[in-house]
């Protein structure tokens, strides 16, 4: 008979041999296929079988169940809402814009004439009467070819202008109604943020297509004119600045620095002018001064004469239009040709140019150094005097 040491013994070493082999079974890492070491930690029946690692800590269960994190986190969401919110505002308004858009431009679009083909204007009276700009139709008496939407060519006559304003009008001959457009009021002053809509055929537009159109918006004022940020360029002068409407702001003028400073002369300035342009007188600068002379003052010294109207612009001076017959135009000056010297002396601003000018005398040689459409060229003209 076995003593009882003997048995305790012996069932001690099977247990052994029996769950040694199961704990490393258990324990081997199922990726690296090494042994784990044993948790030494011990869970009591009484205790929960996992760790709490979210929760809030036992000294503040009597605290504000809304921490400043999760007040954050309400914030952040009402934030985030406002701005989707806001975005599909802003979605919505833009949308408005567009079919808006999408009415006024088959509305406007017959009324934009291209003239000859360096030129645009609008119609605005159903008996022909189309504005434009000066430097477009430089004096009155003269005929052009107008081509309207429909294909049609037909001629015109140029009535009265102000080369000051950049105003002037041509009427259509033919048979009408014409399409037209209608204006703001006398007292309209466009505002900066307002949508706008820029037409008229630049030069690379085929003349056998409606006017094009570009949107933008007013950004402000600049010496009496409206300034948009909807491109324009050579070819656009004389076109139409629309509002949302379909009403006429203004015409396209020039373009001042670069292609978001479109500078456009408001209707203002037509009805100003309006009773001059219908009884066809030319009105400048230098025919104002002859009038505003008394026939009995003495004839003042004679002065170089170029022929330019112009304005500073990025320290040179744009050649806004030419007088007719003028030194300049008879030497191949062009409107929109930026001056930046004159004899290797640089022209800065229209005030320099003619404090040059000033050193000169009739039938002086000058050499004009001009940006044209970025070729700088230089034009020898022979100064004239007045």
């Amino acid at each position: 008979m076995k003593s009882p040491n003997f048995t305790r013994v012996f069932l001690l070493l099977v247990g052994m041999a029996f769950t040694a082999p199961i704990s490393a079974q258990e324990n081997e890492d199922p990726v690296s296929g090494g042994v784990q070491e044993a948790s030494q930690t011990i869970v009591k029946d009484s205790e929960e079988p996992w760790e709490t690692v979210l929760g809030t800590p036992a000294d503040e269960a009597t605290s504000d169940p809304f921490s400043d994190s999760d007040s954050d986190e309400v914030e952040g969401r009402d934030a985030a809402r406002e701005s989707h919110q806001a975005r599909l505002l802003s979605l919505k308004k833009l949308q408005d814009v567009e079919a808006m858009v999408e009415r006024v431009i088959p509305r406007v679009t017959p009324c934009i004439v291209s003239i000859g083909e360096t030129a645009s204007g609008v119609i605005v009276k159903p008996s022909g009467i189309v504005i434009t700009a000066s430097h477009v139709t430089r004096k009155a008496g003269r005929t052009l070819i107008v081509r309207l939407q429909d294909g049609r060519s037909v001629k015109g006559i140029t009535l009265g202008s102000n080369a000051a304003n950049d105003t002037s009008a041509i009427q259509l001959l033919g048979g009408g109604p014409w399409p037209y457009l209608k204006t703001v009021t006398p007292e309209f002053v466009a505002e900066a943020g307002q949508w706008c809509i820029a037409f008229g055929y630049p030069l690379s537009w085929p003349r056998d297509k409606p006017a094009s159109a570009r949107i933008g918006r007013i950004t402000g004022q600049y010496r009496g004119k409206i300034v948009s940020d909807c491109p324009i360029m050579g070819g656009d002068s004389g076109g139409a600045l629309v509002d949302l409407n379909g009403n006429l702001l203004g015409i396209n003028s020039s373009v001042r620095l670069d292609v978001a400073q479109n500078l456009h002369v408001p209707i203002a300035r037509y009805r100003e002018d309006w009773n001059s342009m219908m009884t066809r007188q030319d009105v400048d600068v230098v025919t104002a001064t002859a009038a505003a002379r008394s026939s009995d003052a003495p004839a003042p010294a004679k002065k170089p004469y170029l022929g330019i109207y112009g304005e500073s612009a990025h320290q040179s001076v744009r050649i806004r239009d030419i007088r007719r017959q003028s030194p300049a135009e008879k030497a191949g000056l062009l409107p929109e040709d930026v001056i930046w010297q004159i004899d290797q002396t640089p022209i800065s601003s229209f005030a320099e140019l003619l404090k040059y000018l000033a050193t000169r005398k009739g039938g002086d040689q000058i050499k004009v150094g001009v940006n044209r459409f970025g070729v700088n060229l230089e034009i020898v003209v022979t100064l004239d005097s007045r």
